[in-house]
């Protein structure tokens, strides 16, 4: 059984979670023409905002990077390695959000997402 560990993430891990954006968001840049860009700039959001990651034995495997707005912790960012899709990790993930948003006595949360992108609300 595969050991995965939930830790921080910083600029320096941009480079390996920007292939898991690209992974992850692959299907939804082909089939949804406004989609945003979400995946450039990650070493950025990394330096500026709360960034965390799954990390399996040779590796990441998902991201997430949290915003902190006045009350609101926003879920600005999150995404799993399509390879390790349907572990729980994305639940995981969400899960320590409400942890921190918590933790930081914010007073809501706010996922971003696109609104074609049904499976996610």
């Amino acid at each position: 059984m595969e050991e995965f560990t939930l830790k921080r993430a910083g600029p320096a891990d941009a480079p390996a979670l920007t292939e898991i954006l690209r992974a992850a968001y692959a299907p939804h840049y082909a089939t949804l023409p406004d989609m945003p860009d979400v995946i450039s700039g990650l070493d950025t959001e990394l330096s500026d905002h709360e960034g965390w990651m799954v990390a399996g034995p040779d590796g990441p495997v998902a991201v997430l990077v949290l915003k902190h707005q006045g009350q609101a912790l926003r879920v600005a960012n999150l995404a799993v390695d399509p390879k390790f899709a349907g572990r729980g990790l994305a639940r995981r993930l969400m899960d320590h959000a409400v942890m921190r948003a918590a933790q930081l006595d914010m007073a809501e949360m706010v996922l971003t997402t696109h609104a074609k992108m049904e499976g996610n609300i």
